[in-house]
């Protein structure tokens, strides 16, 4: 395993802060990154622990697609032609949000197989949106 160690300090912000930011390249080049703020009262150390944790959670779910990335996938899904399909970690409130209100924009019914806070599959029958003429 090899680590990379950046450390980065800016002076000219007025509210002072910390925060990890962990990155896990494979061998196939794919990234995974989860960050961790620091918080008053919060030792450094609790920080590093919790950037770790959400790491490792998220390796260990072996799903392609994160948390957040889930919702922000859901428009361009019921815009394109077709079927379309993906796992994530970790289904959240702002993906199930995000499917609300895509589907009263659009003439689409998104199914969700799983459950809140677990990994869930994700699929929808898009529209072939072709531009506006």
């Amino acid at each position: 395993m090899h680590l990379d160690e950046v450390i980065e300090f800016n002076d000219s912000i007025e509210l002072k802060g910390a925060g990890i930011n962990l990155i896990a390249v494979f061998k196939d080049k794919t990234r995974i990154g989860v960050n961790a703020l620091q918080e008053k009262n919060r030792k450094p150390e609790k920080t590093a622990l919790i950037a770790v944790e959400r790491l490792l959670k998220q390796i260990n779910s072996n799903k392609p697609v994160d948390e957040h990335l889930s919702d922000q996938l859901i428009p361009f899904m019921a815009l394109a032609k077709g079927h379309s399909t993906f796992e994530t970690s970790f289904l959240t409130q702002h993906t199930l949000n995000n499917i609300l209100v895509t589907e009263k924009f659009l003439e689409v019914k998104f199914e969700v197989k799983g459950k809140i806070n677990e990994s869930a599959e994700i699929s929808v029958e898009g529209i072939g949106f072709n531009g506006i003429k």
